[in-house]
C-alpha cells in the first residue's frame, strides 16, 4: 500500500444518499463508512448498497468495515428497528441484552454492516445527563455486566462491538456535539465509576473503543479532549488497559473537537494521541492530505502509521472480510 493508501485506511466517511458513494471510495480509499438514517431505506436496499460498496473498495484496496450506531433505545438506525430496547430498556437483565445484541447482529449481517458502535458503556451518574437512558445504569457493576453480555451478542450474531464513550460520557451534562464535555470527577471517582464497563469491555474481547471529546482534568491538565489526549489515549488504553483492538474517534465534525482545530491539525493529532480510525473528519481530504505530510515531515513515524493500519486490517481479517468464517471472540 502507497503512504495515501494508508492514510486513507484511518478514515471513517459519512456520504449521501442510498447508494455506494463509489467516487469517494476511488478517490479516498477509506477504511471504513457510516451509515446513518438517510442512507437506509429497507432491508433489500441496504443489502445492495452493502454489497456495491464493498465491490467498489475491494476494486482499488481493502473491503470495508461498514458501521453504524445501532444501538437500540433510542439510537437506531436501521428501519423497522424503532423498539428495539437499548440501554435502560433492560433495567440490568444482562440475558435480554445478549439476546437482543444476537438479533441486531444477524440482521447487521445480513445486511452487509460488519460493525456496530455499541454498546455504550458510560455509568449514568447525573441528573439530566446527556447519555441518560442510553445507558444501561448508574452502578458500574450493572453496566459492566450488560457491557460483556452485548460484546458476546453482537459476536455470536458476526458483528464487531465497538464501547464508547471513553473516557466515560455519563457525569456530564454537556452536549459533545456543541463543544468539549469537562468530567469533572477526581481521578479515584472515575476509576471507581467509569472505568470499570471499559476493562469489562476489555475483557471480553471489544473490537473497538470510541474516544470521545471528553477532558478529564484530573487525568489530563491540560484539558484536551481524549481524541487528541495521549494521556487519556494512548496511555490508558494501550498501557494501562493493554487494549490490543482499534481505537477510534468520536465523530471529527463535532463541536467538541472542531474548536481544536481545522480537519488536517485535529487528524494528525488523533493519529498522535494514540487513535486508530477517524470518524466523519469535516474534509476527509484534507485529513488524508495532513497524515501523509505528517509521516513525510516526521511528526508521525511510518511505523506509527503502520500499527494502525495493521490493526483496521486485523479486525477486517477477523470478520472475514479477506475470505473465510469470522473469527470474533466467542464468550
Amino acid at each position: 500500500m502507497s503512504l495515501r493508501e494508508k492514510a486513507g485506511q484511518l478514515l471513517v466517511v459519512a456520504f449521501s444518499g442510498t447508494e455506494a458513494p463509489v467516487q469517494l471510495i476511488d478517490a479516498l480509499h477509506p477504511g471504513g463508512l457510516i451509515y446513518f438514517s438517510d442512507n437506509l431505506a429497507s432491508d433489500s436496499q441496504i443489502a445492495a448498497l452493502s454489497a456495491a460498496a464493498q465491490r467498489a473498495a475491494r476494486a482499488v484496496g481493502p473491503p470495508l468495515l461498514i458501521t453504524t450506531d445501532q444501538e437500540g433505545g433510542e439510537i437506531t438506525r436501521l428501519p423497522g428497528t424503532e423498539g428495539v430496547p437499548g440501554g435502560a430498556d433492560f433495567h440490568g437483565d444482562a440475558t435480554a441484552a445478549r439476546a437482543t445484541a444476537v438479533s441486531t447482529g444477524r440482521l447487521m449481517s445480513r445486511l452487509g454492516i460488519n460493525t456496530d458502535l455499541a454498546p455504550d458503556a458510560d455509568v449514568d451518574t447525573v441528573v439530566g445527563g446527556i447519555i441518560g437512558p442510553r445507558s444501561f445504569g448508574s452502578q458500574p457493576g450493572v453496566v459492566s455486566r450488560l457491557v460483556h453480555a452485548q460484546i458476546c451478542g453482537y459476536h455470536a450474531g458476526g458483528v464487531a462491538a465497538t464501547a464508547k464513550h471513553f473516557p466515560g460520557h455519563g457525569s456530564t451534562t454537556t452536549d459533545s456535539h456543541l463543544r468539549t464535555a469537562v468530567v469533572t470527577e477526581s481521578a479515584a471517582t472515575w476509576r471507581r465509576v467509569d472505568l470499570p464497563p471499559f476493562e469489562e469491555a476489555v475483557r471480553s474481547g471489544v473490537d473497538v473503543i470510541l474516544v470521545g471529546h471528553l477532558a478529564v482534568p484530573a487525568l489530563d491538565p491540560s484539558g484536551r479532549p481524549a481524541t487528541i489526549s495521549p494521556l487519556l489515549n494512548e496511555d490508558l488504553l494501550r498501557k494501562q488497559l493493554r487494549f490490543k483492538g482499534v481505537v477510534m474517534t468520536d465523530a471529527l465534525n463535532m463541536g467538541g473537537i472542531t474548536s481544536w482545530g481545522s480537519s488536517g491539525t485535529v487528524a494528525v493529532e488523533s493519529l498522535g494521541a494514540g487513535s486508530d480510525m477517524l470518524l466523519m473528519p469535516v474534509d476527509p481530504y484534507a485529513a488524508v492530505d495532513a497524515v501523509v505530510a505528517a509521516v513525510q515531515d516526521g511528526r508521525i513515524s511510518m511505523a506509527r502509521l503502520n500499527a494502525s493500519v495493521e490493526r483496521v486490517l486485523s479486525l477486517k481479517a477477523r470478520l472475514g472480510l479477506f475470505g473465510g468464517q469470522p473469527r470474533l471472540t466467542q464468550c
